[in-house]
This record gives structure tokens, sequence and C-alpha cells, in this order.
């Protein structure tokens, strides 16, 4: 288990020195990035296309966008590289592969006070580690509607944090659960179970009493889904075109759908899925499983070895 620890606290650090930078999910990993100032609707066709590129190489990860560069990791034949782009889309460099197997390390550090907790997923517990000692300090077994199915699948998506709370949701029917805990994050409680909110590996957005995603039917299908946060009933579930990543921006929903690539712009609503606007991604190949990265007014949408720059800041 050590290793594992010092792995994820590695990536936590590397992400908190770098939290100016717009990157996968924002810089709090939880899918809100920091803009104000931009769009309330789009044009029929999308908002303006600020430029595109392909050659970074098949892949589903995000752009990481800094005042100075972007970088995307993409797989090039048999090896991973990682590419940096200037901010009209010409390569400056490529770095060549390290040949190290990837894995899922997606944690969430919580800062209480002078408590500093991880928060991940391993194979079958929810966990929690003391960050400063690396003390483990409670786990929680997924409970799912299918045990056999999800017993063999990865748990992909971050948990969400408020205010001593933790929401925990993956696909595959897995039961998601709030979870109450103390200041130094001991003594676990369950607050609730909701069985419709089961993300594939498009993420969760928490905004104001509501929390928005996809939820998993297949890995080929799937609707979106609002839950409240206080009491965990499910408020509304739509479909529209298929399940997919969601991230939010100026207090509005940005979705891509990972079937066909329909992009979509909603307000935050409770009560329904409040679509205001849609265009839709017709270049790269394979599904849409990148997350978009929003970063001073311009979002970057990746699809395998595509990459397109819109811009969405308002006049």
């Amino acid at each position: 288990m050590k290793p594992v620890f010092i792995i994820i606290i590695t990536s936590l650090s590397i992400s908190i020195s770098t939290g100016q930078m717009s990157g996968f999910r924002g810089p709090e990993r939880n899918g809100i990035y920091n803009e104000k100032g931009l769009m309330k609707t789009w044009p029929a066709s999308g908002p303006q296309l600020l430029w595109e590129i392909t050659g970074i190489g098949k892949g589903q990860s995000s752009a990481t966008v800094t005042d100075d560069a972007i970088y995307i990791t993409g797989r090039k034949g048999e090896n991973d590289v990682l590419t940096c782009l200037n901010h009209s889309g010409r390569k400056i460099w490529e770095a060549p592969p390290i040949n190290e197997l990837t894995n899922y390390v997606n944690p969430l550090l919580i800062r209480n006070g002078s408590h500093k907790i991880i928060v991940t997923w391993t194979a079958h517990h929810l966990i929690a580690v003391n960050a400063t000692n690396g003390k483990l300090l409670w786990k929680i077994h997924c409970e799912g509607l299918n045990t056999e199915q999800l017993e063999r699948r990865n748990r992909v998506n971050t948990p969400v944090y408020r205010d001593g709370f933790i929401l925990a949701a993956n696909g595959y029917d897995q039961v998601a659960i709030k979870i109450k805990i103390n200041p130094d994050g001991t003594d676990p409680v369950i607050i609730w179970k909701n069985t419709d909110l089961d993300p594939h590996v498009g993420g969760m957005v928490l905004l104001g009493n509501y929390i928005f995603s996809s939820n998993h039917i297949t890995n080929s299908k799937g609707k979106w889904i609002c839950v409240d946060w206080t009491t965990g009933k499910t408020m509304w579930i739509t479909d529209w075109y298929n399940k997919g990543a969601i991230i939010s921006a100026d207090g509005m929903l940005y979705i891509i759908e990972e079937k066909s690539g329909h992009v979509g712009l909603l307000r935050t609503n409770g009560q329904k899925f409040d679509l205001v606007s849609s265009f839709q991604i017709t270049k790269g190949d394979g599904p849409y499983f990148s997350h978009p990265t929003i970063n001073k007014g311009r979002l970057f949408i990746r699809h395998g070895d595509y990459l397109a720059v819109y811009s969405i800041k308002a006049n």
C-alpha cells in the first residue's frame, strides 16, 4: 500500500503547485472553472472556432493550459507522447515516451483548517488517508446493484466535497453515497444513498443544492441526471443523445455526449434539463471521452487526434 500512497501524494503536490493552470476538471478537480464574463447562449452553429489542430496523438486526456503554452498527451504508434503547443496551435515540442504504464489516479485533497485528507478509490473501497502522516483513516466498501459487474470495473470519478460532506459515485450500477466526516476526516457516516446516480467517466458538478451528472446504463448508453445535494432525491433524468462529460463555468453547465460529439450549454436548473444552446464536433475519431477545458474565455475540446479551441467570451 505504501507505494500507492506515495504516488497519490506526489500527484497532489504537483497539482497544488500548479493550481493556476486550467486542466482536467478545473483547479480543484471538481469540474468548476473560475471564469467570468462568458457567453450565456451560443449561435446556432456554435461559438467561434479560433483554431484547430490534428496530430496530437490519439487519446482522451484533457488539455492543460497555462499562460505560456498548452500541454496534451496522446498515443502515436506504440508510444504515448506529450505535446506542447503555443496559443495559436503551433507545436513547440514533443516529449519522447518514458515507456511506463499509465493508471487511474484520481484523488481528492480536502483541506479542513490544519487538516489535510486524501480521499480516493482502490479496486474495492473508498478510502481516506491522513495526508500528513499517511495513516489510513477509514475505508468503505463499494455497494452495487450488480455486485459481480461492479467488482470487475475501475472507478474513475473523483469524489465531490463540500463543508464536511463527501459524495462518491461511479458507473456500473454502483450506489452513490453522501458521507459526513469530522474536521480531521474521521468517523464517516453515510447520510444518503442514490441508485440512479452512477456516472461512467464524465464526472459530477455540484452547484448550489444540486448535483449534475450523467448515469451509466451500458458502456454505450446513458442519460443526464440531477440529484438534490441535501436529500439525495433524484430531481430529473433526461435522455439527450448519450451520457458524457460535464463541467461548469460562470454559473452555466457545459456537457459533451460521448457517442456523436454534441456539445451543450445548460442553465443550472434543478427542475429540468435546461438546454440553451448546442453544436456538434464532427472531426476526430473514437468516443468523445475527453473532458473539455476552459481558460480565459476559451473552450478546449479534444476528440482523439483532434483539438479545437472556441471563443466563449461575452462581448
